[in-house]
């Protein structure tokens, strides 16, 4: 379903610039190559935004309780809150 979601923009663009079924040397329609990408790389996306889902909530639920358990520097959870402007994270970044 994911897959066909991604392809269906292409047949349009393709149809519109006449690289659809013919005009070039291998056209959308024949072109193996990109479908089997399609197939195989849309739901190794997917699964790879549910783990790093799953991990960043396990990473945030660390930062949220952090203060109370003093392992997070005061200057990051001021610069968490928005207490502190961008600049002074380009100074924490170095």
């Amino acid at each position: 379903m994911i897959t066909s979601l991604a392809w269906l923009p292409l047949v349009p663009l393709t149809v519109l610039n006449g690289r659809f079924a013919a005009g070039v040397q291998v056209p959308f329609l024949y072109d193996y190559e990109v479908h089997a990408r399609l197939l195989f790389s849309v739901p190794l996306l997917v699964l790879a935004e549910l783990i790093v889902y799953v991990r960043m909530r396990a990473l945030a639920a660390q930062f949220s309780f952090g203060r109370n358990k003093n392992h997070v520097d005061d200057r990051a959870v001021a610069l968490r809150d928005g207490d502190q402007p961008v600049s002074f994270l380009l100074r924490l970044a170095f």
